[in-house]
């Protein structure tokens, strides 16, 4: 039988408010998923990397492989470059439940969540519109 890794010492354990409790819970300041900021500095680095030009790199004898990786490329397969954007809708849904047990402890409901959200999207759906 598989079980669960132990959670990380560095994220929270929110246990919801006690019942009569005046008082919300609150979290450690600084306390955060250091994995995920990681993987959010790695990818922010490499998109600067481009922005410095590396990727003017790709005829040099030592980078040039890498500095291909950096490129988009005509659909034969995918690079390394091309992993970006998935990255950042890998590193929303890891944050999510962090952020919607949060939200939870505070006494938020389910429509409390929904409501920013939908709100959101439907003013930026209908900008475009326009």
């Amino acid at each position: 039988m598989l079980k669960s890794p132990p959670m990380p010492a560095t994220t929270a354990v929110l246990e919801p408010p006690q019942a009569g409790s005046a008082e919300l819970p609150k979290t450690a300041a600084g306390e955060r998923f250091i994995a995920l900021d990681a993987f959010r500095g790695f990818i922010m680095f490499t998109l600067a990397s481009e922005g410095f030009g590396f990727g003017a790199l790709q005829n040099h004898p030592t980078y040039g492989r890498i500095a291909s990786w950096f490129d988009h490329v005509p659909w034969t397969g995918g690079v390394f470059w091309d992993m970006i954007q998935p990255s950042f809708m890998f590193m929303v849904g890891v944050a999510m439940p962090f952020a919607l047990a949060i939200r939870a402890s505070r006494g938020a409901t389910p429509s409390d969540n929904f409501k920013p959200s939908s709100s959101t999207c439907s003013r930026r759906s209908l900008s475009r519109i326009s």
